[in-house]
């Protein structure tokens, strides 16, 4: 199985798109793992498979640990992000 490698954010990521990152890669890690889990669930059935089960089984739970970990991120980041300020000027005039 190939996977795209998703890029851990560093401690300098911030701001919208920073959480819109975080929050893209959290969803591509949920995904990751419900198919970790169907596959876990599909191939427990069979005992000649289980061990192979138990695998599928271990990477769904890292999964959704990053999962988990970069929707927390994605929270920090939006609760930390600056805001514009309202009636703030764009303009001199």
């Amino acid at each position: 199985m190939t996977t795209t490698p998703i890029a851990a954010p560093s401690a300098d990521d911030s701001g919208p798109d920073a959480v819109e990152r975080a929050i893209n890669d959290s969803g591509v890690w949920l995904a990751r793992a419900d198919t970790h889990y169907e596959r876990a669930r599909t191939l427990a059935e069979k005992p000649e498979t289980v061990i192979r089960a138990r695998l599928e089984l271990d990477l769904a739970l890292y999964a959704r640990d990053r999962h988990e970990d970069l929707r927390d991120l994605a929270h920090r980041l939006a609760r930390t992000a600056p805001r514009p300020a309202f009636g703030t000027p764009t303009s001199s005039h």
